[in-house]
């Protein structure tokens, strides 16, 4: 058995091969903004800032990305770059409306209506089994803007 330190040639190449062939995961941003106010219209509630580096490092990829058919989730996690086509919630859910019962086909699910059901039903089992999980308020994800409730505050001219 050959036991020779690599060569720098060598450990550049290897070097190389790693960044290479590094998972499109680690390309994701830390943060990222979900604002559908383009698909559902003007929103009641600020967008999300979704903190998607927590959730990288704590589940896999297929937990929130799918794609549905016939009750099995067939998405390739290798198809999961920044703005690919098809990854994203509202490529499938971009019905409007907000509540639908019963809920038995996943592509029926309105966009509002995925994102609630996703977010909040993954924070309330994480939740009751007793671990450390993410918000399960309306505020908590929407946090109403310093700006807009200092403009609700203000007395109104001639009051």
């Amino acid at each position: 058995m050959n036991t020779a330190p690599l060569s720098l040639k060598q450990a550049v190449l290897v070097l190389a091969l790693l960044v290479l062939c590094a998972p499109a995961a680690q390309a994701q941003p830390d943060e990222v903004l979900i604002d559908n106010s383009k698909v559902l219209g003007p929103l009641k509630r600020s967008a999300v800032a979704f903190p998607h580096g927590t959730h990288m490092a704590a589940l896999d990829c297929l937990n929130c990305h799918h794609r549905m058919e016939k009750g099995k989730n067939t998405l390739d996690a290798g198809a999961l770059e920044e703005k690919a086509k098809g990854v994203r919630c509202q490529d499938c859910h971009a019905v409007k409306g907000t509540r639908i019962a019963p809920d038995l086909d996943p592509t029926q699910t309105p966009l509002m209506q995925a994102f609630h059901k996703q977010c909040l039903g993954c924070h309330q089992k994480t939740a009751a089994l007793g671990k450390k999980t993410g918000p399960r308020t309306c505020a908590g994800c929407h946090p109403v803007a310093k700006a807009k409730a200092a403009a609700k505050a203000e007395p109104k001219a001639g009051s």
